[in-house]
């Protein structure tokens, strides 16, 4: 699955406006059409309420509707989305809904900025915080046993990728050498985290030397 730029994280979820999923864990959701929207008009609110007037005119359009159709797709939404469906969506009585999760918008990745490859998998960094780990919102997410879930951050800025460790039991290594500090990347240096080995990709002149900033 790769995000369209048009994206929203939503707790453990990633909503794709372009292509109308939801997916967890890079599996998609089995969703009706009014759930999407539903679910997309709640992550566009950024926890925001969205009152039931507006969900039923976004989601109804000019279509008959009775009273009950958005009380039973809010719950078709949260059975959908399973055990995290109640924690996520709070009914505000005879208001609206609103999103208990933090939401932002998904940062697009600046083409040829940036990227992390890992096998034949390639992962493009967006500007500001990347994570990489096992969890399903990293930006760099390696899904192995000896990677941890927040192993480790690349901050990226127009002119300086720096990496540092977050505690990983496993720790990161730039080369031979176990990260202590923080470390700036350049083009072609390598790292490992946990048991997993990637190249950081990153067109740009001068130097390939991984200085340690520690």
């Amino acid at each position: 699955m790769k995000p369209s730029g048009r994206a929203h994280d939503v707790g453990p979820f990633r909503l794709e406006v372009e292509e109308r999923a939801v997916y967890r864990d890079g599996r998609p959701l089995s969703l009706t059409p009014r759930c999407f929207e539903v679910f997309r008009a709640l992550a566009e609110a950024g926890g925001r309420v969205v009152t039931r007037e507006s969900l039923l005119s976004r989601v109804w359009a000019d279509a008959a509707v009775e009273e009950g159709s958005l009380t039973r797709t809010v719950s078709m939404l949260r059975d959908a989305l399973g055990e995290d469906g109640e924690r996520l969506i709070e009914t505000l009585p005879r208001v609206g809904y609103r999103l208990n999760s933090a939401v932002a918008p998904r940062r697009a990745p600046v083409p040829g900025l940036a990227r992390v490859v890992w096998e034949d998998r390639e992962f493009p960094l967006v500007p500001g915080e990347n994570i990489v780990g096992r969890d399903p919102a990293a930006v760099v997410r390696l899904d192995i046993p000896s990677v941890s879930r927040h192993h480790a951050r690349i901050a990226l800025s127009e002119t300086d990728a720096v990496l540092e460790d977050l505690g990983s039991k496993n720790g990161t290594f730039v080369g031979p050498t176990r990260l202590a500090g923080l470390a700036r990347l350049s083009d072609g240096d390598r790292i490992r985290f946990g048991s997993a080995d990637v190249v950081f990709r990153r067109p740009a002149s001068g130097s390939t030397v991984t200085a340690d900033l520690s």
